[in-house]
């Protein structure tokens, strides 16, 4: 990002040499593609799945899209002798300029949205964004009567003035805000944050320390071609390639684990455990005759509310999965077998207090349980399949309460 910007003196003075200007901006457009490649891999995405978190990243990338047009377009009328290119020149940097703040601002929004997965905090982030691109828009408006932030001399050559930074600030602010409200918030664990979280440790750090040096070392005439955006363009589509790696391991209706994501999150654990672990397989009694009667769509609701009751039940350590169909899977670990007793039967609760709402029909499960023992080697696709033979060896006692159809 602002490369067009971020020289602290002369430019190349490209003329109309066209050949220059697209051997100088290669990388540029190179970044340019890159990033609508990018968009179009999410937006087909996004035309098959609701999925707000991947909405905020796609938002991201589009602002960063038009911040690199816009910086291509800067270098374009840099150093092109005449008014108008004078006139657009202050109006392209302005429009990068306010891209680039908003671009941040999607990206902290998104950090700050896969930190916490709270839409109230999104809300409050929301505002502080849109005011530091406000700011950023504001004082470069200001800057055309009192070019205290850059200015275009002699021959249309783009320069820095004494209050750049001040602008710099303003675009980066909503990413230092996030990181700061982190480090505050999360101070005590902060190690185990980063470990936990390395996704968005590389989001924070990609995009403020790196393009802040590197306009740094350009202000200081270290660096004099266009090789941040680009930087960024490229730290974007390692964050796209992991962000839609886990996305391949996400079911698109229930947000829990797919058989993928089951796979590779037990891949990670050793062969043997120092506690009990339990795999309990559910089945829900009688879906088929609620898609039949009251429609796919309400099918669902039922599919995603269960989900939600088993992602509410476990802890963040376990995992809670759609195995297929209306067959879901939660795998959890114990300091005891009895503690699964505890865990099923908050399910239950949770599952009663929703069906207190529904008229037509109520909502029940069979399950079955598969439990290894500490230091005992573990075969997880053995503890699925004995889950899943307990749970048809239970059903046919286990439909707590039947469909009023």
């Amino acid at each position: 990002m602002l490369e067009c910007i971020s020289s602290q003196n002369d430019y190349l003075d490209y003329g109309d040499n066209m050949d220059n200007f697209l051997v100088f901006n290669s990388v540029n457009f190179f970044s340019l593609i890159m990033l609508i490649v990018l968009i179009v891999d999410i937006s087909l995405y996004l035309k098959h799945n609701q999925d707000f978190h991947r909405e905020i990243w796609c938002a991201a990338l589009v602002s960063a899209t038009i911040a690199q047009i816009f910086e291509i377009a800067c270098w374009y009328v840099n150093g092109r002798t005449g008014v108008f290119y004078t006139i657009m020149g202050y109006g392209f940097n302005i429009i990068l300029f306010t891209f680039s703040a908003i671009m941040t601002g999607k990206m902290a929004l998104y950090i700050e949205y896969s930190a916490e997965f709270k839409m109230e905090n999104y809300i409050k982030l929301k505002k502080v964004c849109y005011g530091s691109a406000a700011f950023v828009t504001i004082i470069c408006v200001l800057n055309l009567w009192g070019h205290f932030i850059y200015s275009i001399g002699a021959n249309n050559i783009y320069q820095r003035e004494s209050w750049y930074y001040l602008m710099i600030i303003g675009i980066f602010f909503p990413l230092i805000y996030v990181l700061a409200k982190l480090i505050i918030k999360y101070a005590s664990e902060f190690n185990k944050i980063v470990k936990d979280n390395q996704l968005i440790t590389l989001l924070i750090a990609i995009n403020i320390i790196v393009p802040i040096g590197l306009i740094v070392l350009q202000g200081a005439n270290i660096i004099n071609v266009a090789v941040i955006f680009p930087f960024i363009s490229l730290s974007i589509l390692i964050i796209h390639m992991m962000t839609m790696a886990n996305t391949a391991g996400i079911d698109f209706l229930t947000k829990l684990k797919n058989n993928f994501g089951v796979s590779k999150h037990i891949s990670y654990f050793p062969k043997y455990l120092n506690y009990y672990y339990a795999i309990v397989f559910f089945d829900l009694n009688d879906f088929k005759s609620i898609n039949d009667k009251f429609g796919h769509k309400e099918g669902d609701e039922v599919l995603k509310t269960f989900a939600k009751i088993l992602a509410r039940e476990i802890k963040s350590s376990d995992f809670a999965a759609r195995h297929g169909g209306d067959e879901f899977i939660i795998g959890v670990n114990l300091k005891a077998p009895e503690e699964i007793e505890g865990i099923l039967k908050n399910i239950q609760a949770d599952l009663d207090k929703h069906n207190q709402g529904l008229k037509d029909y109520k909502m029940s499960y069979s399950y079955g349980i598969s439990i290894t023992e500490p230091k005992k080697t573990i075969d997880y696709e053995q503890m699925i399949n004995e889950a899943d033979k307990n749970m048809y060896k239970n059903k046919p006692k286990s439909k707590q309460v039947q469909l009023d159809l």
